[in-house]
């Protein structure tokens, strides 16, 4: 008899009596290519990959004057690349937000032809602008937007934990919606199954296949019409030539799934929607992808909604912050000077004043962040950090980096915590180098909306 099993992603040994692993959310019959050591590795070190790519950007704009731009610009091409895997790296722990929120899901259906890729559009701010202004490498860096899937995610992960089917065999998964792995005889149950509890259904439109014809005609018997979008993403960009070629394709593919015809094609259409009846709806591009996104959703009722701390209520919550480990901090350093002038001298006691300053402040915060999901201002203010995969505490590699991040934009005159006023998730360089975010608690978001905003 099976008393136990080890999960293939991260190690860990679970009980005979659970089907998903306590840690990461995995299967037992989860299928991946890389041995279990080599992913339990890989999955506990993003602190260090994190670390490395930070270094590597700064190191590569230290080199990058006259000649040495030859060696700053892979190092800081590396750098970034670092950045994204530890990204990933964390992704796989993002199961266990299928298990703890009690929210249904948002399903996302796609071709696996599409994952990884970098679609940018032009109007992202261009990479050698870092060059000519140094010191905001790391913001124009964030800025940049990701691909299609981890841009609708950004947007979606609110409502609820945003699924889509990962590729079998893949080493670790893609930035944006969470991977649910299923067998090659599991898999048809699996699409079903989230098909009858999701409360949205996002469609990536593309060459049709088998496998994509079958989830459509599935979402069509189990969704309701007005729960059900779809994105044409070759429409996005107004140069592309091939837009209307590639609409018709796809228009023609499923003209048999749907119980009314998809309408032509429009200039700058980028969803379609549907209402109660299945007549259909181009919604057509209106300032930037993301905004278009929102006004589509606005109309639709969703469960509980995660509601994101703004700049001025995380700007209050910092100067309760600072009141109090400050007044801690002055007691304490009026005891250690005492001593220390009877035992070493004041000159030493002043020579301590770094310590005083950096360390002790970010040892309070990062145990405050790990016990309590939150500092004592953000306690008062009902806020929490939360991990951006998980939403749970974050652990402590998180921690650390999030309070290395604060240090980096003090460092820059306060850009990377005024940038949370313009980000849409409104995380600050801080929150997206340690990958958290800043929320309100769900019992006080309802009646905090019009601080968060």
């Amino acid at each position: 008899m099976q008393v136990s099993w080890i999960c293939p992603a991260c190690g860990i040994e679970n009980t005979a009596f659970r089907t998903m692993c306590l840690r990461c959310g995995g299967t037992a019959d989860m299928r991946l290519r890389q041995g279990r050591a080599r992913l339990y590795l890989l999955n506990r070190h993003p602190f260090l990959v994190t670390l490395t790519g930070i270094a590597s950007i700064f190191s590569g704009l230290y080199c990058s004057r006259g000649i040495g731009i030859i060696v700053g610009v892979p190092l800081c091409s590396f750098g970034m690349l670092a950045l994204r895997q530890a990204r990933r790296m964390t992704a796989v722990r993002s199961k266990i937000r299928l298990v703890a929120d009690g929210r249904p899901p948002v399903l996302y259906l796609r071709r696996f032809l599409y994952d990884g890729s970098e679609e940018n559009e032009s109007s992202d701010p261009p990479l050698w602008l870092a060059f000519v202004l140094p010191p905001l490498w790391l913001g124009i860096l964030l800025l940049r937007r990701g691909a299609y899937e981890e841009r609708l995610a950004a947007i979606l992960d609110r409502f609820g934990p945003c699924v889509t089917l990962g590729r079998p065999y893949e080493e670790l998964p893609e930035i944006g919606f969470l991977r649910v792995y299923a067998t090659d005889d599991q898999w048809h149950a699996t699409v079903q199954g989230y098909l009858d509890c999701t409360q949205l259904l996002i469609v990536r439109a593309s060459r049709v296949v088998a496998a994509l014809l079958w989830e459509i005609r599935q979402a069509v018997e189990r969704v309701a019409s007005n729960r059900v979008i779809i994105f044409l993403p070759f429409c996005v960009d107004p140069h592309n030539a091939a837009a209307q070629a590639e609409y018709t394709e796809f228009r023609l593919s499923v003209q048999d799934v749907f119980p009314k015809p998809l309408p032509e094609w429009q200039p700058q259409a980028v969803f379609i929607v549907f209402d109660e009846s299945w007549n259909t709806k181009l919604i057509a591009r209106r300032g930037t992808l993301e905004r278009t996104f929102e006004r589509l959703l606005a109309p639709i009722k969703f469960a509980a909604v995660d509601r994101y701390a703004g700049f001025w209520v995380r700007f209050a919550a910092a100067v309760f912050d600072v009141l109090a480990i400050g007044l801690v901090l002055v007691f304490l350093w009026l005891l250690f000077a005492t001593l220390s002038r009877s035992l070493y001298g004041m000159e030493w006691a002043l020579a301590q004043i770094d310590v005083w300053l950096w360390v002790l402040p970010g040892v309070i915060l990062i145990l405050f962040w790990r016990g309590f999901s939150a500092s004592l201002g953000q306690l008062i203010l009902g806020l929490r950090v939360v991990d951006l995969q998980t939403r749970q505490r974050p652990e402590v590699w998180q921690c650390v980096m999030r309070y290395f991040g604060c240090v980096i934009c003090a460092m820059t005159f306060g850009l990377g915590f005024i940038f949370v006023g313009f980000d849409r998730r409104k995380q600050g360089w801080h929150d997206k180098l340690a990958q958290t975010l800043v929320v309100f608690h769900r019992a006080n978001a309802r009646s905090s909306a019009a601080s968060g905003a």
